[in-house]
């Protein structure tokens, strides 16, 4: 049967296994990337425990930073805003979460392309086989 194929229809499956890599790389991207933000996920509230840590060393103590539990818990939200560390960590998590939104884009679009070149050599074999019964 490939002997009777065209150019046109060789390309046909050409173009389907290259959207199916793709696809399957876009698929380990999205795995990828949410393991990537799992892991900081689960990692945040460890830095931010040390970046409160940080600030109430450096404040001399809890009772310094305020006088009561809402005058303390302000300041270490100013505090954490202002640690260059925990706001790094914060940017990569966001930067995680971004990442892995563009992944499933990328992978719900190749999925399109992968079902497309499907579709086409799909007709095109029933093209063919259609030629073959009237030969």
């Amino acid at each position: 049967m490939i002997a009777a194929m065209t150019a046109d229809q060789l390309q046909l499956i050409h173009d389907l296994h290259r959207a199916l890599t793709r696809l399957a790389e876009a698929k380990t991207e999205v795995e990828y990337a949410k393991y990537h933000l799992d892991v900081l996920e689960a990692e945040e509230p460890l830095e931010r425990a040390r970046a409160e840590r940080r600030a109430i060393e450096a404040a001399g103590g809890e009772k310094a930073l305020g006088s009561n539990a809402e005058a303390r818990r302000r300041a270490l939200t100013l505090a954490l805003a202002d640690d260059e560390q925990y706001q790094a960590d914060l940017e990569l998590l966001d930067r995680a979460r971004k990442r892995l939104l563009e992944a499933r884009q990328e992978y719900e679009q190749a999925k399109v392309e992968a079902e497309g070149a499907r579709a086409k050599l799909n007709l095109a074999l029933r093209l063919l086989e259609v030629e073959d019964v009237q030969v």
